[in-house]
């Protein structure tokens, strides 16, 4: 098993925007929840059919555990206390097989082309030599190496997300670069590897992997010009002073979403000061004079510049509200005070039976209608796409009785890869009247 780094691969790209994230977060707990433990079993079902060269559609109704420690394993029929358990329910199993298809496709890919290729699942891959610290390991989810008959070998390192929010970019990637520069260190000597490829499979996002081909020299150079220097003031700041730390916190998007310190930071509290204090003019003390500065001044606020300013900090400050929501919430269930806050019985969870096999028997037993003991309802599209798509003729009946309704317009940042609209300006739709027309209306 791969040591734990402290400077761990998966928020490398973090630290080299916040150096003083490792030791902010240090000796703060790595809390598990629902979403990460889902990650944990969709990676061991995906190791489990790589290695035995299953399809995950197998396993559909078979149940895993992800314990506190981390580890996964396949569940008995008894709840488990200790861990968390999942089943492995058809669109689950599907995005896992995703992923699966990538490796193997990418694998007959080579052979066809000529090469020899060998697959490594889960590869423990060594990161100290460019962190510093030493014996520290990542996991490469699918290790590819592809030998050619003239000796060359590409090295392929592939990685599985199975997180449905923020879709993550291959393209300068911290975190595979550096598998990448393990599995150059770990297998260079064996080969003669002249190009590296990174790739992320992000199967509940998007069926097609990100993908980035890195010449090795430049990976090389990287490490030695980025990503050593990177390590080493993270690696110093450990030791600082809370009080120094803090002149080296930056905070930025993607160094505070998933920082475990982000409700205790005085730079991040700071940054959130300084966006919501952007110009606001205070319309009840305002007299007559005053008047036309202060419709100029509207006028300037929401100008597209300004309003792209502001729009740049918007996702922080939601995430600043989050994390002080949630630090209140500790703090108060550690049965600590907090000055004008308490605790209170949240909203009641929906009613359920408590045997509902029982609740139908005792039913049937007053002699009630089926009508009026079970909600019948038309099967969903998606239901019955599943169920009739194998047999073209009768689904093509049933395509032209379902509709679709279009997205509503959402804002995005200009590097979604998602085609822009095109929204007319209101002024276009009327039309200009010359001067001198006026008499004609």
């Amino acid at each position: 098993m791969a040591k734990h780094a402290m400077l761990s691969p998966s928020g490398f790209k973090a630290l080299m925007i916040c150096p003083a994230k490792p030791a902010m977060e240090r000796g703060l707990s790595d809390e598990s929840n629902e979403y990460a433990d889902e990650g944990t079993a969709a990676h061991f079902l995906a190791a489990y059919c790589l290695d035995g060269g299953i399809n995950a559609s197998a396993f559909e109704g078979r149940k895993l555990v992800v314990f506190s420690d981390g580890l996964c394993d396949w569940a008995a029929d008894i709840v488990h206390s200790t861990g968390r358990v999942f089943t492995i329910t058809e669109g689950f199993a599907e995005s896992v097989q995703i992923y699966l298809n990538t490796v193997r496709e990418n694998i007959e890919a080579y052979r066809l082309a000529g090469a020899t290729v060998e697959l490594f699942v889960e590869q423990s891959l060594p990161i100290g030599h460019i962190t510093g610290e030493e014996g520290a390991e990542g996991t490469g989810d699918a290790v590819i190496i592809a030998s050619f008959p003239d000796g060359r070998a590409v090295i392929e390192v592939g990685d599985l997300k199975f997180g449905m929010g923020v879709e993550v970019s291959a393209e300068n990637n911290p975190q595979l670069m550096l598998y990448a520069l393990g599995a150059l260190d770990k297998f260079g000597m064996m080969y003669d590897i002249r190009e590296a490829i990174t790739w992320i499979s992000q199967p509940r996002i998007t069926p097609q992997p990100s993908e980035q081909q890195h010449a090795v020299c430049k990976l090389r150079e990287w490490a030695e010009q980025e990503a050593r220097a990177a390590a080493f003031l993270a690696t110093q700041l450990l030791s600082a002073p809370r009080e120094h730390l803090e002149q080296h916190c930056n905070p930025h998007i993607d160094a505070c979403r998933f920082c475990k310190a982000k409700g205790d930071c005085k730079a991040f509290d700071g940054y959130v000061v300084g966006a919501l204090e952007m110009e606001f003019t205070d319309l009840t003390t305002a007299d007559e004079v005053g008047q036309t500065l202060i419709v100029s001044h509207a006028v300037e606020a929401v100008a597209p510049a300004a309003l792209g300013t502001k729009m740049d900090a918007v996702e922080m400050v939601e995430m600043w509200c989050k994390a002080i929501r949630g630090r209140v919430e500790q703090t108060l269930l550690a049965g600590e005070p907090v000055a004008g806050y308490k605790l209170v019985q949240g909203r009641r969870g929906a009613r359920a039976w408590v045997d509902e096999t029982a609740a139908e028997k005792l039913f049937k037993a007053m002699r009630l209608k089926k009508v009026q003991i079970y909600d019948f309802k038309v099967i969903s599209p998606t239901s019955a796409e599943k169920l009739l798509k194998p047999t073209p003729k009768r689904w093509n009946r049933v395509i032209k009785l379902i509709t679709q309704s279009d997205g509503k317009p959402s804002v995005a940042p200009l590097s979604d890869k998602r085609p822009a609209l095109e929204i007319k300006p209101v002024a276009a739709e009327f039309e200009v009247i010359p001067n001198g027309a006026e008499g004609l209306i």
